[in-house]
């Protein structure tokens, strides 16, 4: 299930500082694995964060004007896979937004609309 977004992890990156190239590409695989969760939703990834620092965050909407924030924590600290923040938000640049909630990544489609229900 996360194949793509793990062998970006385990990858050697010959590289002065290695995890600028690995969050790069970690953040391009999540967005990636995080569009085909949440598609059969006929959710949508409308903007997401690639500057952020061995994490990966975004904006998810339902076209209708509602949004949640995700957030998928330090791959070097945290086990990335379970307890993805998400929070319903004003919009796509509300990043403070509602109240905490967190889920496993793969269940991400799912919970995200169950938020917006």
């Amino acid at each position: 299930m996360f194949e793509a977004i793990e062998k970006v992890l385990n990858a050697d990156y010959d590289h002065e500082q290695p995890d600028i190239p690995r969050s790069k590409a970690f953040h391009r695989e999540c967005s990636k694995f995080i569009k085909k969760a949440i598609a059969p939703y006929g959710l949508e990834l409308i903007r997401s964060k690639s500057a952020t620092y061995c994490a990966s965050s975004g904006f998810i909407t339902d076209g209708k004007g509602k949004f949640v924030y995700y957030s998928i924590g330090d791959y070097r600290w945290e086990d990335w896979k379970h307890g993805v923040l998400i929070r319903t938000a004003k919009n796509e640049k509300d990043y403070t937004g509602g109240m905490n909630h967190y889920c496993e990544l793969k269940d991400i489609g799912e919970t995200v609309y169950n938020l917006f229900a």
